[in-house]
């Protein structure tokens, strides 16, 4: 690619983890905090630790956006249809186990993968900079999983609990795996299998 259409994609890339990092870090655990019972002291602080974690996330990216001297601004970034298909799967849940099976137990599993498989395309595609500062935030990824695991399991007793949580988490990696085939073929890759399909 052309160094400038890259830096291009690679910008619009880091907007769009700045802005999952800041929604799904801290909009959606803050939803689930307020679904949680009472009695769910320890989980909710857990979740409000996952949320500082998150806003740590989101401002690693921002500094990697001014590196290539571009804002972070939030307010200014304008959601591609797929993401506002992912967003519309969270905010259409209704228990604090739905969320999570979309969020923690969906998205946080696969960029917790990002680069610890050998064949990660990632390595290729951007910089040590960058990959360092992707290595720093996928160190936080077990315990954001592990919230997950636990929300899931307040609600997996029936078929039907079981079956909407697999709803939600189907829904939504479908939306994350079309976004990230989308955003790697923008940074110069091509796909050379096809994705996985759920049955």
């Amino acid at each position: 690619m052309e160094p400038e259409a890259y830096k291009e994609a690679l910008v619009q890339y880091m907007r769009r983890r700045a802005w999952s990092e800041w929604y799904f870090g801290t909009v959606a655990q803050a939803r689930e905090i307020t679904l949680l019972p009472e009695d769910q002291v320890n989980l909710k602080l857990r979740l409000a630790r996952q949320i500082q974690d998150e806003m740590r996330h989101y401002d690693v990216f921002a500094q990697q956006l001014r590196r290539y001297n571009a804002e972070p601004k939030i307010s200014e970034f304008v959601l591609p249809p797929i993401l506002i298909q992912m967003q519309k799967v969270q905010v259409e849940a209704e228990t604090a186990s739905e969320i999570a099976a979309a969020n923690q137990f969906a998205g946080e599993i696969v960029l917790s993968s990002m680069t610890d498989l050998e064949t990660s395309i990632f390595k290729r595609l951007f910089d040590k900079e960058l990959m360092d500062a992707i290595y720093d935030i996928e160190k936080d990824e077990p315990p954001h999983i592990a919230n997950g695991r636990d929300l899931i399991l307040l609600s997996c007793e029936t078929y039907e609990q079981r079956h909407r949580l697999a709803v939600a988490q189907e829904k939504y990696l479908s939306y994350m795996m079309q976004l990230h085939v989308t955003e790697i073929v923008k940074l110069g890759c091509r796909r050379v299998k096809p994705l996985p399909v759920f049955e």
